[in-house]
Order: C-alpha cells, then structure tokens, then sequence
C-alpha cells in the first residue's frame, strides 16, 4: 500500500487550488482502499474539495503507486 494520511490531505488541497484556477477541468483521485474514508471525510469537511471524484485503487507492484503511462 502506498500513500499517507498527510501525502493524501496535500495532494486534494492542492488539486482544489488547481481547480480553483481552472474550474472546467475533471479531477478524480483513485486512493488505496484503506484510505477512502479519510478521502471522503476530507471532501465533506473542506467545500472547495466538492468538485473532486474519488475512485479506489486495487494494488500496485510500485513502490510510488500505480503508475499510468
């Protein structure tokens, strides 16, 4: 399993700064499955996140995540 609750946390509020910039963009984050509740939490607790997809990852030989080319 890959990720942390903080890396997690830093990555949304970045995403919705981001999408603050340029709100016609699609953004979705696809998480290790332990972490889906924090990612949900989040979303509820912070509005900006509101626009942000959350899917779920399976599992990843990386040692950085799953890796999309």
């Amino acid at each position: 399993m890959n990720g942390s609750l903080a890396a997690n946390e830093a990555l949304l509020v970045a995403l919705a700064q981001g999408l603050a910039v340029k709100p016609s963009c699609d953004v979705a984050v696809c998480v290790p499955a332990p972490y889906l509740a924090q990612v949900q939490a989040l979303k509820a607790d912070i509005s900006s996140l509101s626009a942000i997809d959350v899917g779920a990852q399976d599992v990843s030989g990386s040692s950085l995540g799953c890796l999309h080319r």
